[in-house]
Formats: structure tokens, sequence, C-alpha cells
């Protein structure tokens, strides 16, 4: 699993834990162990930035 972390356009965040952040077009969506995780909705996310130095879908 890696950990993620979620920058807001309101200079909040979110730490997430998850095998994948993949995004369609619509949203975000976390998955682990091939299960849906959560769904990100784009409009208020400024950054997604997977912490062991790889960058998530954008």
């Amino acid at each position: 699993m890696a950990r993620y972390l979620i920058t807001f356009d309101d200079g909040s965040t979110q730490n997430l834990t998850a095998d994948t952040v993949e995004y369609d077009g619509d949203q975000y969506t976390a998955y682990a162990n091939n299960q849906v995780k959560a769904f990100i909705q784009p409009l208020d996310v400024r950054s997604i930035v997977r912490l062991d130095g790889q960058a998530a879908d954008a």
C-alpha cells in the first residue's frame, strides 16, 4: 500500500492509504485490495501526492 497526501484549495490536507489512485475524468478513485476505498471529487483538490515519491494520475 502507498500513502497519499491530498491537498485541497482551502489549504486543508488529508492522508490516504491505498494501493492506487486513478482519475477517470469525473473523479479520483482510491483502491485498496482491488476494492474501492474512496471517491474524491476533483473540484476542490489542489494536488494528490504519493508520499513514496511517485505522482498519482492527474
